[in-house]
């Protein structure tokens, strides 16, 4: 593909309109579900306050309080070690290895510090893992204005 530098600095252009209008619409979206954050919480405070656990508006629809329990992964090492051994030992090794989830972004930290690392990084592998695949995206950097010293 041959192009010209006028058309790719439409295309950067473009790029660029499309980026900030999307930045725009992104922190509008973030402060239009505060508002209904705030919105629910007053609702379902005066629901509450009220003794209701819902509440029917005709024409509109039904509003609900519903509950439910949410436990927060384990932090520490310590606890993840308590976790995963109450697993194993209550189900074995098995479905503990099945229940234990990996966060990509540490994944992939671990497996770049582990490549940068290896002495020889044509044959380097990490058992378990796939070899990885290149993802490639763009990236904006906004050019610095210098200040002029007078």
């Amino acid at each position: 593909m041959s192009i010209t530098v006028e058309e790719l600095d439409k295309l950067v252009r473009d790029m660029k309109v499309a980026r900030d209008a999307y930045e725009v619409k992104s922190q509008e979206s973030k402060a239009l579900y505060a508002e209904y954050v705030k919105k629910d919480n007053e609702v379902m405070q005066a629901l509450d306050a009220s003794g209701k656990s819902k509440y029917t508006v005709d024409g509109l629809g039904t509003v609900s309080v519903v509950s439910s329990l949410k436990v927060r992964t384990p932090k520490t090492i310590e606890e993840k070690q308590a976790f995963l051994d109450y697993i194993s030992n209550k189900y074995g090794q098995e479905v503990m290895i099945d229940k234990v989830s990996f966060n990509y972004q540490s994944l992939n930290a671990f497996y770049k510090e582990e490549f940068n690392q290896a002495d020889n990084k044509a044959a380097f592998s990490i058992p378990g893992l796939e070899s990885p695949e290149e993802e490639r995206h763009t990236r904006w950097l906004s050019e610095r204005v210098k200040k002029v010293q007078s």
